[in-house]
């Protein structure tokens, strides 16, 4: 898994699925 080689990867489903994994890591 390459998460710093992000490259042409940043698309809106990768930007979704970062923002997922965020939101799992901090309980509301």
């Amino acid at each position: 898994m390459k998460r710093l080689a992000v490259g042409p990867m940043t698309t809106p489903e990768y930007d979704e699925w970062r923002v997922r994994r965020v939101n799992d890591n901090i309980p509301k």
